[in-house]
C-alpha cells in the first residue's frame, strides 16, 4: 500500500457547501456505479467517471476525496468512511460487505433500490403534509391580518356610536392592538421559543420523547408507525441481503430508522439475540412491532429467507402508507377548511355583534 497523505485521512471540508445529497441522489449514484461495476469496469475508473458527471457539489467534492483514497490504495469502504457528511455508516457497512463477499456489483444494486424506495416513501408523505402545513400559514396570516389591522378600525367606530363592545370583541381588539404595539416582542419571543424547541428536540431526551408523543397522536401516530416499521424491514433486509452480519446490521439499522424510541427498542434486541433468542422472538418483546410483522419474520427466520420476508413485510406496510397518506389527504382537507371558516367567521362575529346593539338603539 501507498503512503497515503495526511490531507487525505482527513475528511474534505464540506461545512461551507449546501445541498447535501439526499435519498434520489444517492439512488442515482449507486445505480450507476453498480451499472459500470457489472460491466467490467474498476472500481477506480467507475468513481473517475461518475465524480464529473455529479451534480451536487458535496457529493463531487466528496468523491473526489474518495477517488483519491482508493487510488492511493485504501479499500472503498475505508474512503467512504472518512466522508461521513455524505456517506452514513449505513452505506459504508453495505460497501464493506460487499468488498468482501467480492459483490460490489450487487450491493449498489441494493442500494440503489432501497434509497429509491427511501426517496418514493419521503415524497409521499412530503406530498401528504404540504397542503396542511399551506392552509395553517394560510390561517395564521388571515388572523394576524384581522385582529392587528382590520379590528383595531372599528374600536373608533363603536366609540363614535356610543356602544359598549361585547366582552368577546374587547378581548380580541386588545390582542390586536397588543399586536401592533409589541409586534417585535411577539417576533422575538415566537424566534425564541422556536429556537428552545428546536434545541430540546435535538438533544437525547427531547427527541425520545417527541417520537413517543407522535407514536400516541391519533391517525399520525398510525402513519408513524408504520413509517418506521417499514424502514426497519427495508434496511434491515438489506443489509442481510448483502451479507451483513445479524447483529452488526441491527446495529447500523438502529442509526437509520430516525427515531430514539424504535432505536432504543433495537439496541435490546441485540442483546435479546446475543442471548440466544429468535429474532421473531426478539421483535415480539419490543411491543412496537405489529403481530403480522412478527409473524411474517418467523416464517422467514424458520424458512432460512429472513431477508426476502423483511422485504415483503417493508412492501406490504409501503402500501399501507400510501393508503393511510391519502386517506390523511382526504381527512385533513375539508377539516382545515373548516377550521378556517370557523376561525374567520368568529372574528366577523366579533366585529357585527356590536353593531346589533346599534341597530337597537335606533329601531
Amino acid at each position: 500500500m501507498f503512503n497515503i497523505p495526511a490531507v487525505l485521512r482527513q475528511p474534505m471540508p464540506l461545512f461551507f457547501l449546501r445541498g447535501r445529497p439526499g435519498a434520489r441522489e444517492l439512488m442515482s449514484f449507486c445505480y450507476q456505479f453498480a451499472a459500470l461495476l457489472n460491466a467490467g469496469i474498476t472500481v477506480l475508473t467507475g468513481l473517475e467517471i461518475l465524480t464529473k458527471q455529479a451534480d451536487n457539489s458535496r457529493l463531487k467534492l466528496g468523491l473526489r476525496a474518495v477517488t483519491r483514497r482508493v487510488e492511493y490504495g485504501q479499500s472503498l469502504a475505508e474512503a467512504l468512511a472518512q466522508e461521513q457528511k455524505i456517506f452514513s455508516p449505513f452505506f459504508v457497512g453495505m460497501i464493506d460487505a460487499g468488498e468482501t463477499g467480492g459483490v460490489l456489483g450487487e450491493t449498489m444494486q441494493r442500494l440503489g433500490i432501497h434509497y429509491e424506495k427511501k426517496s418514493d416513501l419521503e415524497k409521499k408523505i412530503k406530498t401528504a403534509t404540504a397542503y396542511p402545513k399551506f392552509v395553517f400559514l394560510v390561517i395564521l396570516g388571515v388572523v394576524a391580518f384581522l385582529l392587528a389591522f382590520v379590528l383595531p378600525s372599528f374600536a373608533g367606530t363603536f366609540a363614535g356610536m356610543g356602544v359598549e363592545p361585547p366582552l368577546p370583541t374587547k378581548v380580541l381588539m386588545a390582542i390586536g392592538e397588543g399586536m401592533r404595539t409589541y409586534w417585535q416582542l411577539i417576533l422575538a419571543t415566537g424566534a425564541g421559543v422556536y429556537l428552545i424547541i428546536f434545541g430540546v428536540l435535538k438533544t437525547k431526551i427531547g427527541s425520545y420523547y417527541a417520537d413517543q408523543l407522535w407514536l400516541c397522536l391519533p391517525l399520525f401516530g398510525i402513519l408513524y408507525r408504520k413509517v418506521m416499521v417499514a424502514r426497519f424491514c427495508r434496511t434491515l433486509s438489506t443489509l442481510i441481503g448483502s451479507g451483513v452480519g445479524l447483529l452488526a446490521a441491527l446495529e447500523l439499522t438502529k442509526n437509520v430508522v430516525d427515531s430514539r424510541v424504535f432505536a432504543e427498542r433495537i439496541a435490546k434486541m441485540s442483546g435479546s439475540i446475543i442471548r440466544g433468542e429468535s429474532v421473531a422472538a426478539t421483535l415480539a418483546g419490543t411491543s412496537i412491532f405489529p403481530l403480522l410483522v412478527t409473524g411474517m419474520v418467523n416464517v422467514g427466520e424458520q424458512a432460512g429467507r429472513l431477508d426476502e420476508m423483511l422485504t415483503r413485510v417493508a412492501d406490504l406496510y409501503e402500501s399501507e402508507i400510501n393508503y393511510v397518506v391519502e386517506r390523511l389527504g382526504s381527512l385533513l382537507e375539508p377539516a382545515l377548511v373548516i377550521f378556517l371558516s370557523l376561525v374567520v367567521g368568529g372574528i366577523v362575529l366579533s366585529v357585527f355583534l356590536p353593531l346589533f346593539g346599534v341597530f337597537d338603539l335606533y329601531l
